[in-house]
């Protein structure tokens, strides 16, 4: 509308200089039908004629001079009064445009405003989606890591019981023992019930289990039938000393001199099912089942992943004693365990022994 308005000044002053030159026009035929009423003659060759004189004899009368300057001046009014009215007119249509929501206009004072306001409630409401956001992803990493706890707990009631042995590392050298001749087992009765908690000692970890003996002393012997060897006699001693050892929850041999030792642990995250488990069981099938498809009888010798198999059957041993304990998460593994220690007299795994101590499982020997 700006643009308009100007176009209509720049026309304006164009038809000013119209009507001037109209005017020109005028005075020059007045003068020349002034000159015909006096019929004076359109020039002179009086060269001692005054110019002044001439001039004044052909400019019109006072009267027409006064009636065209009354039109001029009316003529200028009316171009001030419509060049006035356009602009107004032009100015209340260019603020009724920015006020109209549907034309705005960059240019109108109201139309910056109403942008400004725009801008500041766009921040606003930015602002507010990213907050929302945020708190949806917050809300989200909160079911996530409700869903994993859920899953762990799941996992860990799902998951079965896990058997973890050491390995016996003793490496000692001498000379043999006489080797008692084989003789089948006198019949061992393992009346097995889900084992309990005992009185826990102060300052130590782990928690004393009951535990029915016959069971370790039938799951020894056994297997040492299977390979020629005598049965084992339960030692009180040893027994003392396993269950003292048990307790303090190590995940590492002891350092009783001249026995043997074998250790075993099994782990769950439900403690009813540990309890339920038989631990001379569970035991043995770690120390004897899981280690005899491993050992070489073509090279006999001693190998961190058989020694338990072969201090359970070495033949001059004659006395086992054995303690459980339950053991607390983080302990012995991560999880609440059955830790199982089981101590040899005379202690096996004697260096260069290996051939005449521990004998194939075969027929001839198999009289059990």
């Amino acid at each position: 509308m700006l643009r308009r308005s100007q176009k209509k000044d720049s026309a304006a002053k164009v038809a000013s200089a119209l009507v001037l030159m109209v005017v020109a026009l005028l005075l020059v035929g007045m003068k020349a039908t002034h000159a015909q009423e006096n019929k004076l003659p359109p020039t002179t060759t009086n060269n001692n004629t005054n110019d002044e004189t001439l001039l004044v004899s052909n400019m019109p009368s006072n009267d027409q001079m006064a009636a065209l300057f009354r039109f001029f001046r009316l003529f200028q009014q009316q171009q001030q009064q419509t060049s006035g009215t356009t602009t107004t007119t032009t100015i209340i249509t260019t603020e009724a445009k920015s006020l109209s929501p549907t034309t705005p206009s960059s240019s109108s004072t109201s139309d910056i405003t109403t942008t400004s306001q725009c801008g500041r409630w766009c921040r606003r409401r930015k602002a507010r989606r990213a907050r929302r956001q945020a708190q949806r992803e917050r809300e989200q990493q909160q079911q996530q890591q409700q869903q994993q706890q859920q899953q762990q707990q799941q996992q860990q009631q799902s998951e079965p019981t896990t058997t973890t042995t050491a390995t016996t590392t003793a490496t000692t050298t001498g000379a043999a023992a006489t080797l008692p001749a084989p003789t089948k087992p006198t019949t061992t009765t393992c009346a097995y019930g889900p084992i309990q908690e005992l009185t826990k000692k102060p300052g130590v970890k782990g928690t004393p289990l009951s535990f029915n003996p016959s069971c370790f002393l039938k799951s020894h012997n056994d297997k040492r039938c299977l390979h020629g060897s005598s049965p084992l006699d339960w030692d009180e001693k040893l027994s003392k000393q396993s269950q003292e050892y048990a307790e303090k929850c190590e995940w590492k041999h002891s350092r009783i001199r001249g026995v043997g030792e074998n250790l075993a642990m099994y782990a769950s995250s439900s403690k009813s099912a540990l309890l339920r488990d038989n631990p001379a069981k569970t035991s043995m099938e770690g120390w004897y089942d899981r280690e005899l498809p491993k050992y070489d009888f073509n090279n006999p010798g001693f190998a961190s992943a058989t020694g338990h198999f072969t201090q359970v059957v070495w033949k001059s041993t004659t006395k086992v004693g054995c303690g459980v304990a339950l053991c607390p998460a983080g302990s012995v593994s991560r999880y609440q365990s059955v830790y199982t220690v089981c101590q040899y007299s005379p202690q096996g795994n004697y260096l260069s022994q290996f051939k005449a101590q521990v004998l194939r499982n075969t027929p001839s020997n198999n009289i059990c």
